[in-house]
């Protein structure tokens, strides 16, 4: 008999590779000992093998029945990193450059990448007496694989169901008539029931809305990322609306289409920070030069048209403005940190709390014993020192929910320091905008919106969200930079 598949990702879909990918297979031929499975991943060019070849597993009590869980495997296929985001650093009174449309960036073949599975079948060869491997391939659908899943505090019922259905919440795809979508957006942060200021955001009235909420400064940016999946036969593709807000009036409302077409090849990342608004859209008199009288924003996907009833829709996320001064100050100094969530994509975080910073010196010495030929020929020598510089961030004071957000960062894999430089090309800074150099105008330090972006790590068993009011915490927790400093030895 030939291999059947009877269970397996459905062709082009994208699925955790945090969660099991199962596939299954029946083959009920008497000389099969088992199957052998080799799986492969599209590079943009080519096939090409990951691993080696993998025996199948058997279903005990089932004859003829064999699985195979690649989840494992596929983790492991090359991933990118923060600087991978289009547009990253870039912005007005960045190098006298400009920033004229949304960033986005696909991160199929970055992250996401295109699988498949060569099935053989391994038999006892009855001429011979040796085990065989059959010519013949079974190959099974070709599907994306996304390094992330839900955690499971968001999850429902704090259950993740691998497969077909582990990302579709964050897969803004509409597939049905009549049917209601609430996509949520790939991030650590949690949506909250909220009521808007402004009749009429979302819909008519003041209804209540679902909503993720975060805080936003005019020099800042910030990507939100989803998958801008593949949808039914007859729907148009999805529009982003950015909606903004001055005080208790809709300012204006602008529509970005997407460049990165509808399909499942890999979630895309968005660049919807005030600093990218201020540089790309143009503001009419409501919202003021700059957007200086937008109080904040909503930022939503929604499926363009009203195809017979549909109401493809994601959840809004809200943007506060806040323009208030930057923190000066050694022990106050501005922070702002991106981190690789548990869903795959990145999100950023400001803290404008206090900052300790404590230097680590490892030495190593020995001592010299030679004859008296001088004074530095014996006595205590230090031949070797190493050094850490550890700094201890304490946020402001954020809600119960932004303090949860925050937190997230410990649990990342990749965290990274905005280090900012000055955009008129007089000097150099690390960690924050201009806050020691006092000799300097208060538009030199503003207009510091040039930066980049250096890895750090998390310190073990530092991170701590301590109660300072009803609904207002504080972050606390300790940094190193992953480049450690060096000195010359003896």
């Amino acid at each position: 008999m030939a291999i059947v598949i009877f269970s397996q990702p459905t062709k082009d879909f994208i699925v955790s590779s945090l969660l099991p990918i199962n596939i299954n297979y029946t083959e009920n031929t008497s000389t099969t000992i088992n199957l052998v499975c080799q799986v492969q991943y599209w590079t943009g060019s080519a096939w090409t093998n990951w691993g080696g070849q993998i025996r199948c597993a058997n279903r005990l009590g089932f004859p003829g029945s064999f699985y195979l869980d690649i989840s494992d495997l596929v983790c492991g296929l090359p991933q990118g990193d923060l600087t991978d985001l289009q547009g990253l650093g870039s912005g007005p009174y960045c190098w006298g450059g400009s920033y004229t449309v949304f960033r986005e960036t696909l991160w199929e073949y970055k992250s996401d990448w295109k699988v498949r599975v060569n099935a053989q079948r391994e038999y006892l060869s009855s001429s011979t007496g040796l085990i065989k491997l059959s010519d013949t391939v079974k190959q099974s659908n070709s599907f994306y694989v996304h390094q992330g899943a839900t955690s499971l505090g968001q999850a429902k019922f704090a259950t993740r169901i691998p497969g077909d259905k582990s990302l579709e919440a964050y897969n803004h795809r509409q597939v049905a008539l009549n049917t209601g979508y609430n996509w949520q957006w790939m991030t650590d942060n949690q949506y909250q029931n909220r009521y808007p200021k402004v009749p009429g955001v979302m819909s008519t009235g003041y209804q209540l809305l679902q909503e993720y909420r975060t805080e936003i400064t005019p020099d800042e940016q910030f990507y939100i990322s989803c998958i801008n999946g593949q949808l039914g036969n007859g729907f148009n593709p999805n529009k982003l609306i950015i909606k903004t807000i001055n005080g208790t009036i809709i300012a204006n409302s602008h529509t970005h289409v997407w460049s990165t077409p509808p399909q499942n090849d890999g979630y895309v990342s968005i660049d919807v920070g005030l600093r990218s608004l201020i540089g790309i859209l143009t503001p009419n008199v409501d919202e003021g030069v700059d957007f200086e009288r937008v109080t904040h924003y909503y930022v939503y996907n929604k499926l363009d048209g009203a195809q017979a009833g549909s109401t493809g829709l994601s959840l809004p996320w809200r943007f506060d403005v806040d323009r208030s001064c930057s923190p000066m100050g050694l022990d106050n100094p501005y922070r702002r940190f991106a981190w690789k969530t548990k869903l795959g994509s990145y999100d950023m975080f400001s803290s404008k709390g206090m900052v300790k910073i404590k230097k680590k010196v490892k030495s190593r010495q020995f001592e010299k014993r030679l004859g008296p030929t001088g004074y530095q020929d014996h006595g205590d020598t230090k031949y070797q020192a190493t050094t850490e510089e550890v700094t201890t961030v304490e946020s402001h004071e954020i809600s119960d929910i932004a303090a949860n957000w925050f937190s997230c960062i410990a649990e990342s894999v990749e965290v990274w320091l905005r280090v900012d430089t000055q955009g008129k090309l007089k000097r150099g800074e690390v960690d924050g905008l201009g806050f020691f150099n006092f000799d300097e105008t208060e538009d030199w330090r503003d207009d510091s919106r040039c930066n980049s972006w250096m890895p750090i790590i998390i310190l073990s068993k530092s991170v701590t969200i301590f109660k300072t009011g009803d609904n207002t915490n504080r972050v606390k927790f300790d940094y190193t930079l992953a480049q450690k400093n060096v000195t010359p030895r003896r």
